[in-house]
Order: structure tokens, then C-alpha cells, then sequence
């Protein structure tokens, strides 16, 4: 669905502020489903387009970027993203990624 929302939005005459929002909620759908389909490269980029269109990233996809990189074999970017999030609110999700990315 996500894929024919993308295309319904781009024939639509949106507001800018309605555009933003159907285009971070594609960005998001598209990093979760690329990250399902273990395609983590994939969902890096999706999750990075969402951080910078909104100007941040929600906690769960921010833990989901931090795995994705892990699962890349990246760990010292996991780990600066788990350690982040854990000095922002620890959580046994954080100490979680903190244990798997040493």
C-alpha cells in the first residue's frame, strides 16, 4: 500500500506541510519494510531521508537504524546510536543494543 499511497500523493495536490507529512510516512513505512526484508542498507537510507525531512527520528526507528547497522557488522555506528539513546533514556531496549554492538 505504501507504494501506491507514494504514487496517490504525487498526483495529488498536496500543501507543502501535507506533503511533508504523506512523504514522512512513506519514508517510515518504506525504512520498516526494507529493515523486515533484512535489506538494512535499505532501511538506513529511508530511516536517514525521514530524519532529515522531519528533524529527527522517533526513538523506535532511531533503535531500528542502531540493529540495522549491527546487522551490517557496523558496530561502532550502532553503538554511537545506542549510546546516545541510552544517555537520552535508558531503557533494557538501549542496554539491549549497547550489550550487542561491544
Amino acid at each position: 500500500m505504501t507504494e501506491e499511497a507514494a504514487r496517490l500523493a504525487a498526483a495529488t495536490d498536496l500543501t507543502i506541510q501535507q506533503r511533508r507529512e504523506v512523504e514522512a510516512i512513506i519514508l517510515d513505512q518504506r525504512g520498516v519494510r526494507a529493515y523486515q526484508l533484512k535489506e538494512y542498507r535499505r532501511a538506513i537510507a529511508f530511516l536517514t531521508a525521514y530524519e532529515d525531512l522531519t528533524g529527527g527520528l522517533r526513538r523506535d526507528l532511531a533503535i531500528m537504524r542502531g540493529y540495522a547497522y549491527l546487522n551490517l557488522g557496523k558496530r561502532t555506528e550502532a553503538k554511537r546510536i545506542f549510546t546516545e539513546l541510552n544517555n537520552q533514556l535508558a531503557t533494557p531496549e538501549t542496554r539491549a543494543g549497547l550489550n550487542a554492538s561491544r
